[in-house]
């Protein structure tokens, strides 16, 4: 299936150079902790209602979105913050020099995979330049500067300009996203720095200090069935802060989702459970699916991701691990392999993580195929290589599930209409917990050869 475009026809993104650095700290300027006792989900987003619909203006609800418009420039046929679609610049940066993944690093085989499983994880990080250029679906290198408290237009353009559909935060929907999106050039308590210097894009949960359960993203998609393939390889650098000095000291708690699909028959969110393929989330314990066993924090701001297929209501399951019924994990997905002690489950804060994840519903309905893998490795680590730590693999026992399964169903092998990154952050009700979490270079692909890599951090 042809991508959709994530604006308008069909756009590829070539990997961009590394980012020039600004200024040090929040760019556009800093502020505390917006109050504000609002909660999400019911409050309005730039004119629409946030829950139901995008940020910025477009609706994505009750009405398709694709034909409405998104911060004031429509959303499928135009240009948006002026970049044009099919290899243009996004958010003013030229596409550099840099690989896209194309390029073997180190006699990898990143990107091939096998009957049994991807074997994309285990090749080296590769540098950011100097390889061919390939093409993803969407990369975001963090080459804007994004202000906390920049005005609501100001964020949706910026949002556009860098290819995203949509953005919602405390600045577009006041009192009713507990949560900031901006960029900064450094961070308390790094010692090592920003992957390839510029910015990072901050995702800032205010939950305990507004009381209220989050609501805030950046968008991607138009809305239309195929915007992104079934067959999705999702790329980013990724930090938890916890650092006294500033007072940033992250606290992970409840579920919390962070990269959100629109899957299924609806146009617009909240996808239906039924329709609900994958949902990578984060939370602040882990499971041991060999022993049904819970594993517990090794510190406040530690994460471990998770991922879930529900069940298809008449259809079926989806995701199922049988020995596990009656205990409330037998459709969680949690780190199975390359976890010798119960603290490799996680990701730990003050440490930059390169991230990859995979996930395959590309078959044919109700074959017991679909796939989700991830791997992970920390910053300075990349002669080691991309380490596997989820392999969930339908029809193959998993190694923590001997008779698992994992289904595809209804309309699972669409693909998703869009992405939102995070959405709601932990649960409607105490306890809560703020946190500082930074990403750079997302990049989304349909095939691993496509991502980057880095061999010099």
């Amino acid at each position: 299936m042809t991508p959709r475009s994530l604006r308008c026809g069909v756009l590829w993104l070539s990997v961009l150079a590394g980012c020039a650095g600004a200024g040090p700290g929040v760019d556009g300027g800093a502020g505390g902790g917006a109050t504000g006792g609002g909660t999400a989900g019911g409050s309005t987003a730039g004119g629409s209602t946030a829950g139901g619909s995008t940020a910025g203006g477009s609706t994505a609800g009750g009405s398709t979105a694709g034909g409405s418009t998104a911060g004031g420039s429509t959303a499928g046929g135009s240009t948006a913050g002026g970049s044009t679609a099919g290899g243009s610049t996004a958010g003013g940066s030229t596409a550099g020099g840099s690989t896209a993944g194309g390029s073997t690093a180190g006699g990898s085989t990143a990107g091939g995979s096998t009957a049994g499983g991807s074997t994309a994880g285990g090749s080296t990080a590769g540098g950011a330049g100097g390889g061919t250029s390939a093409r993803l679906l969407f990369f975001d290198g963090v080459s804007y500067s994004l202000g906390r408290l920049d005005s609501a237009a100001a964020k949706r353009a910026t949002a556009l300009d860098a290819g995203y559909t949509g953005i919602k935060d405390e600045q577009t929907n006041p009192g009713g996203a507990a949560g900031y999106l901006y960029t900064v050039s450094t961070i308390e308590g790094d010692t090592s720095g920003i992957p390839g210097g510029g910015r990072a894009l901050v995702l800032e949960t205010r939950a305990n200090t507004q009381q209220a359960q989050p609501d805030y993203y950046v968008q991607l998609g138009d809305g239309m069935p195929g915007a992104f393939p079934p067959n999705l390889w999702i790329q980013l650098w990724m930090y938890v802060q916890d650092d006294a000095a500033s007072s940033k000291r992250s606290v992970i708690v409840g579920r919390n989702k962070f990269i959100y699909p629109l899957l299924g028959s609806r146009p617009g969110y909240p996808s239906a459970t039924e329709d609900t393929a994958w949902l990578l989330g984060f939370r602040p314990t882990a499971a041991d699916l060999t022993q049904g066993r819970s594993v517990a924090q090794p510190s406040p701001a530690a994460l471990v991701f998770e991922n879930r297929g529900l069940s298809a209501g008449a259809a079926g399951a989806r995701a199922s691990h049988p020995h596990l019924q009656g205990s409330g994990l037998e459709d969680y997905l949690y780190p199975n392999v390359n976890v010798p002690t119960d603290g490799d489950r996680f990701l730990l804060p003050n440490r930059w993580y390169l991230v990859r994840f995979h996930i395959d519903t590309s078959g044919a309905p109700n074959s017991n195929t679909s796939v989700y893998e991830v791997w992970w490795r920390e910053k300075g680590a990349q002669a080691g290589g991309l380490v596997k730590k989820c392999e969930f693999l339908g029809g193959q026992p998993a190694p923590a599930s001997p008779s698992f399964s994992f289904y595809n169903r209804l309309l699972d092998n669409q693909g998703a209409k869009m992405l939102r990154i995070p959405t709601t952050v932990g649960s409607t009700s105490a306890p809560w917990g703020d946190s500082w979490i930074y990403l750079k270079d997302l990049a989304i692909a349909s095939d691993a050869a496509q991502l980057p890599t880095y061999s010099s951090y």
